[in-house]
Order: C-alpha cells, then structure tokens, then sequence
C-alpha cells in the first residue's frame, strides 16, 4: 500500500521534524523573566485620606433623599393584605385592544397573562382596568389591584 501512512509513521514524521528545526526547542528558562519589574513609589504629596461619603437614605434602598409632600409619600406607600395562596394583580398596561396584566403567583413567581391565558388552572377572561377576571370551576372571580 502505497501512499497512505499509518499512524506510527506519520507521529514518527512529525517528531523528526520537530526535531531538526532549532526554533520548535524551546527550554524553559527562554520564557522566564530574570526579574520583575518594582512597582513606582508613592509620590510624597499623595492624599490618602478617604473621600467624604454621599448622604445615605434613611429610607432605606436605593431611593434618594428629595424633598417629598407628606400626601405624595403616604399615597406612594401602602400596606396591603392578600391571601398568599391566589394569584396578586401587580398591574395592568397595554392599550384596550391588546391588554395584559403583572400577577404575582402564589409560589412567588412573577407571570405577564393575556386574556385566555391559564393562572394556576383557571383561564383569564377578561383584563380590566385595574383587576382581571379569571373562571375558577365554573365561576368568574375578580382579583383587583390591591389599593385600587
């Protein structure tokens, strides 16, 4: 058989090339540095005391401090009760053709339904303004927007 190599050949010709080429014999003190550099010194004039810190919220979170009416704070916070076990309308966008709404699932997931979307077994009928509707075994219950 002429013209093909087996596999011992063809190892075998690769190392005699390897070994007749000088530039393919790397030793390992060619690659390694015979010193490092040292790191500039500190000019003497150098500032190291630490920056002044920002004011910190005393409202927690990221949320700045601005000046805020006392309406506008009680009405942007709310407590609320829900029944943990249903489904907790977050919200509501879309215009009035194509309208969804943001539920928070009993197991804490977030879902963005549609009209004919399944929640926790019971399709969506229809997505109002501020809640939705969805048919639980045959009869149509309301979850609204807490707050609204």
């Amino acid at each position: 058989m002429t013209g093909f190599l087996r596999r011992g050949d063809a190892v075998a010709g690769r190392r005699d090339r390897e070994n007749r080429c000088p530039a393919n014999k790397v030793t390992p003190d060619m690659n390694a540095l015979k010193s490092s550099l040292r790191p500039r010194a500190r000019p003497d004039d150098l500032d190291t005391t630490p920056a002044p810190q920002a004011h910190v919220s005393t409202r927690g979170g990221d949320a700045p401090d601005l000046p805020v009416s006392a309406d506008v704070s009680r009405e942007a916070t709310q407590t609320v009760t829900y029944d943990p076990t249903e489904p907790l309308v977050l919200g509501v966008f879309g215009s009035d053709a194509s309208r969804s709404a943001l539920l928070r699932l009993p197991n804490g997931r977030t879902l963005t339904v549609h009209v004919g979307d399944k929640v926790t077994g019971a399709p969506v009928v229809a997505i109002a303004d501020d809640s939705i509707v969805i048919a639980s075994a045959g009869i149509a219950k309301r979850l609204t927007i807490p707050g609204a």
